[in-house]
């Protein structure tokens, strides 16, 4: 079953404040203030996700480490 327009946004709405961005840079505040302008296209990568059909470029990600206080390095 697809992910509704309605779940989608209710995650968004839900996503917690002053909190470290991520990799990409983007705060959870600043995805909450675009998501106007962003929810189409979010949308449309979630069917497609769902599909099992993502465009190549979205196929590619980024993985870093970031380590929280207290862990060892040898988790690294």
């Amino acid at each position: 079953m697809p992910f509704s327009k309605n779940e989608i946004d209710t995650v968004v709405a839900n996503l917690p404040n002053n909190k470290s961005p991520g990799p990409d840079g983007y705060s959870n505040e600043f995805i909450k203030g675009c998501c106007p302008l962003i929810a189409p296209g979010f949308y449309r990568l979630c069917d497609e996700f769902h599909r099992g059909c993502l465009p190549e470029e979205h196929q590619q990600f980024l993985h870093c480490a970031n380590p929280k206080k207290g862990w060892s390095s040898e988790c690294l």
